[in-house]
């Protein structure tokens, strides 16, 4: 796999660092996502958190998706340009 086809972590969308808090569900009723996040836990360690599926970024296989999405403010900060990974 190219480099640029790896994941890129903090600059993705979908990273997950160490101590985050990640909710990766979608709720149809506030009250259900109020109760599930006053029992989240951080994460233990930096991870990807896309909720659609494996990422090929991470996986390398040819059957899952690419679901990079590129995290502006942190590719900003480091003076990259947003499409960088792409």
């Amino acid at each position: 796999m190219s480099d640029e086809m790896k994941c890129p972590k903090k600059y993705c969308f979908h990273w997950v660092e160490q101590g985050d808090i990640h909710m990766p569900f979608v709720f149809s009723d506030v009250k259900k996502a109020m109760n599930v996040a006053n029992k989240a836990k951080p994460a233990l360690k930096g991870h990807c958190g896309c909720s659609f599926g494996i990422c090929i970024r991470e996986s390398s296989d040819s059957s899952h998706k690419d679901w990079y999405e590129p995290n502006e403010p942190e590719l900003e900060k480091d003076g990259l340009p947003t499409d960088h990974f792409f």
